[in-house]
């Protein structure tokens, strides 16, 4: 178990039956001094008082791999340590996570522990609604030093202090590849060492352009697919969509630049679907999906996605797979996302709420966490486990699958929604407007004007909401990459 160097009730009434078993032992030996007196009498024994019954409240989204390590992990190993306490286990679906969490913070119900995604995290902390975490890491000596620079993420430490701590991470956006298709076309696989500069986004049109087959009938396999993501391809080109200001603050007038960068970059994009025809449009796309995940069912012979590929590829038996770097542009600058997982200043047991919290991230609580969901842990020193299960599945030795799992952490960027005011609406501005692009209606040059207002008009709404919050004068743990 993970260490707690306060002293529990547990460990008082322990202390104390050992305490009071001594005095009896003491009790049975030859008396060193003459008798009470007879009328003195015997004092009633006191009875140890009774631990506090308490219920945290952990909210959680639906997840098929997450909630049953929830259920059949967390809960039981937690309440063993701490019977006296209950978890309350609350899930919504992920599309409904902002407002529900919204809501139960209005309500005066927080829950007392929960992730802080999808914005959720920046607008809390600007309302002083989140526990700060410092106090209790320092009493406790918490070493932070096994998550390396991802405590240091804009929804985790700000102002120097420490507000949430990493639970989940995807160890960058890979390339996850069918090595049998490239068996099947005579192709040398990609590297592991995200150095590598020959790994580029040529090299990858290439190799899709050699593994397509069948482009757009019901027999098609897409040599590459994925990465939908505006910065995504920004940072592949060496530059950015999104605002300095708007990383370092989580609100700014103006968010949103069609940069000459993201245009090349959705432009690149663009020709995979329509020029060099081998990403699928997103008809195609959604009639081989009706078949199960494309590349699992072997029609995507590339997928540029984040490392949640790793806990949905796993079990494929079908074929062999294998993971390579995100590929190199002008830079191969790629999106990481880490989940914070924080607790609520209102929480009426901050000190349990904490509890939770350390269990989930401390060594103990990530190396279980990789056992069961095969996630990635956010802990160097819970890695092994995780290499242990992946090594044999995948068409990489161990050595190989661990360069490719952390070489991400050369320059990445946490992911802008994790941070950042309101971003279930830029969210929905991206897909849409995304849609209108790789539908094939307007090119990135023709359409990106139109985002770009669109955004920043959003953006002009969650500044004039939080303008005069602390975020205006907040400063980050972890200075910003673009």
């Amino acid at each position: 178990m993970f260490d707690d160097k306060r002293l529990t009730r547990r460990d008082f009434l322990r202390l104390t039956a050992i305490t009071t078993g001594g005095l009896l032992a003491a009790a049975c030996q030859p008396p060193a001094a003459a008798p009470p007196a007879a009328e003195e009498k015997a004092k009633p024994e006191e009875k140890p008082p009774v631990e506090e019954k308490i219920e945290l409240t952990w909210l959680v989204r639906s997840h098929p791999v997450e909630n049953p390590w929830e259920e059949n992990v967390v809960i039981p190993a937690f309440q063993e340590r701490y019977p006296n306490v209950t978890i309350k286990l609350v899930t919504t679906p992920d599309p409904q996570w902002t407002a529900k969490v919204m809501s139960m913070y209005a309500g005066g119900t927080p829950p007392d522990v929960h992730n802080g995604v999808r914005g959720t995290f920046i607008q809390l902390y600007a309302q002083e609604k989140v526990l700060e975490l410092t106090p209790l890491i320092e009493a406790d000596g918490f070493d932070l030093e096994p998550f390396g620079p991802l405590a240091k993420d804009p929804d985790m430490c700000r102002g120097g202090k420490q507000w949430a701590l990493p639970i989940l991470t995807t160890f960058g956006c890979p390339i996850f590849y069918n090595m049998d298709l490239f068996d099947e076309a005579g192709l040398e696989y990609p590297p592991t060492d995200w150095q590598d500069k020959s790994w580029n986004w040529d090299k990858v049109l290439e190799l899709a352009l050699k593994l397509t087959k069948n482009y757009g009938t019901a027999e098609a396999v897409y040599g590459i697919n994925g990465g939908n993501q505006f910065h995504q391809w920004a940072y592949a080109w060496g530059g950015d969509c999104w605002t300095k200001e708007w990383y370092e603050r989580g609100i700014a007038e103006r968010a949103f630049v069609a940069s000459q960068e993201t245009v090349d970059g959705l432009t690149f994009r663009y020709k995979l679907i329509y020029e060099y025809k081998v990403m699928p449009t997103p008809s195609d796309a959604q009639a081989i999906a009706q078949l199960g995940n494309p590349f699992k069912t072997g029609r995507v012979a590339m997928s540029w996605e984040g490392g949640w590929g790793y806990w949905n590829y796993f079990d494929i038996t079908a074929f062999r797979w294998a993971v390579a770097p995100s590929p190199w542009g002008v830079s191969n600058k790629c999106v990481n996302w880490t989940d914070p997982v924080l607790a609520a200043k209102e929480s009426k047991h901050p000190d349990m709420a904490w509890n939770l919290i350390k269990y989930l991230t401390s060594q103990e609580g990530q190396s279980e966490y990789v056992k069961v969901t095969h996630t990635p842990p956010t802990r160097v020193d819970a890695l092994d486990p995780w290499l242990d299960f992946l090594t044999p599945l995948a068409g990489l030795d161990r050595d190989q699958l661990k360069q490719v799992a952390l070489g991400y952490r050369e320059n990445y960027q946490d992911n802008w929604a994790h941070y950042v005011i309101n971003a279930r609406e830029f969210q929905i501005i991206q897909r849409q407007e995304g849609d209108v692009m790789w539908g094939g209606e307007k090119t990135p040059a023709e359409h990106l004007p139109v985002v770009e207002e669109k955004m920043n008009k959003a953006a002009q709404k969650a500044y004039e909401e939080f303008k005069n919050t602390r975020l205006m004068t907040d400063t980050l743990c972890q200075p910003i990459t673009t």
